[in-house]
């Protein structure tokens, strides 16, 4: 099934001022997206050809841009992407200009945000991990706190002789939560933590043929995602077209029709596609959980 009536509208600005939006010009894009953002932040690359010189200018002279990507098919658009500029250059190429841009979701408060504290004894981990949150999002304004799934695992971990923390809140909350097999993710500058092992309750999708899927194969894997079990992982690879709703973290039941009618949460999710040609299309990981 190809799904026809593609629509995208790109908005770039400085946060709390207007900016500009496009949705005519050709562009190229790639998003990529994990579970894991202690590893690897939430990426976007995107080319756009024959941008107007005013917002070449506005690119190449204003500082702490960001940008909001949405897309998707008639009257069924959603953003997909929310994040920092981090890099962009213009170039001419024969008779056009091609814009290159990079942005990332939570690149400030990864790289900026640090703390040094420390807890008395008898602190439970979901307090610790409640306020390294707090300290994660002050460097990042847009950023908010989405949910804390599965947060009964935190609660039960007491710290009998005390906790410290001294680093970057980006690492000590990987570590914290590491411990007890969970990890934190960002998803359209909110920030969510999770169990690896266990479903959260993200509305999720259907993905059948009738709603876009192309292919989904069941493997056993060992993704970056969840090597603190050291074991192979129960999942689905698959490929759709592009799917919006289809959001890390979130519960989505595959039906392919043979082998595979289950629900699995995401853990990796890559969007892409060209404007002008080719099937825009989403590809991804989703795990079994209890």
């Amino acid at each position: 099934m190809i799904k026809y009536d593609r629509k995208y509208f790109l908005t770039i600005g400085q946060l709390g001022q207007s900016g500009f939006e496009i949705s005519e010009n050709e562009i190229e894009f790639t998003i990529k997206k994990t579970i894991k953002n202690d590893k690897k932040l939430n990426s976007m690359q995107i080319k756009i050809i024959n941008l107007d010189t005013e917002y070449r200018n506005i690119l190449s002279s204003k500082k702490n841009l960001v940008l909001i990507f949405k897309a998707g098919y008639k009257d069924d658009v959603t953003t997909i992407f929310e994040g920092k500029i981090t890099k962009s250059s213009s170039k001419h190429t024969g008779i056009e200009y091609e814009t290159n841009i990079e942005a990332v979701e939570g690149f400030l408060a990864a790289r900026d945000s640090k703390v040094s504290k420390s807890f008395p004894a008898g602190t439970n981990a979901l307090t610790i991990v409640n306020y390294l949150c707090s300290e994660f999002l002050k460097s990042e304004n847009e950023m908010a706190m989405g949910s804390v799934y599965n947060s009964d695992i935190l609660s039960s971990k007491i710290y009998r002789n005390g906790y410290s923390c001294c680093g970057l809140v980006r690492s000590e909350l990987a570590n914290i939560l590491a411990s007890v097999n969970m990890s934190f993710s960002i998803e359209n500058n909110l920030l969510f933590v999770s169990a690896n092992n266990k479903s959260t309750q993200m509305l999720g999708i259907l993905l059948d043929y009738s709603s876009g899927l192309i292919t989904a194969e069941k493997t056993k894997n060992d993704p970056v995602v969840l090597k603190e079990e050291k074991k192979p992982v129960d999942g689905v690879n698959f490929e759709a077209y592009l799917t919006g709703g289809i959001k890390i973290l979130s519960m989505i039941k595959i039906d392919n029709e043979k082998d595979v009618n289950a629900a699995f949460k995401i853990v990796e999710v890559e969007h892409k596609g060209n404007y002008l040609s080719g099937d825009w299309l989403t590809k991804g990981f989703g795990v079994e959980v209890n």
